[in-house]
């Protein structure tokens, strides 16, 4: 994954001054707009499923958006676990 990062300009690697069979990661210049225009258009797109739904739509995906966190966060409690994030190996979220 980071020789595409480096390759597409996101990234840059630097030899690590304090032990040299390591390389240090940085942001490219300028790799922070590039970023932000990703997020742009995922916003745009975003901004366009959200305007096909009428208010009242709106309102019942919020209802829902609600009630499923209410009952992750109850759920949560009764078991007395940590939610786990897919691909975590099994340990828990802080």
């Amino acid at each position: 994954m980071l020789d595409r990062l480096e390759k597409a300009g996101l990234i840059e690697r630097r030899p690590n001054p304090n032990d040299r069979r390591e390389s240090l990661i940085a942001a490219a210049q300028g790799s922070s707009q590039i970023a932000a225009s990703w997020f742009e258009s995922a916003r745009r797109a975003q901004d366009r499923l959200i305007s096909s739904y009428s208010e009242s739509e709106l309102e019942i995906i919020s209802d829902v958006f609600e009630r499923f966190a209410k009952l992750w966060d109850d759920e949560r409690e009764t078991t007395g676990r940590q939610t786990q994030p897919v691909g975590s190996g099994g340990r828990a979220c802080d």
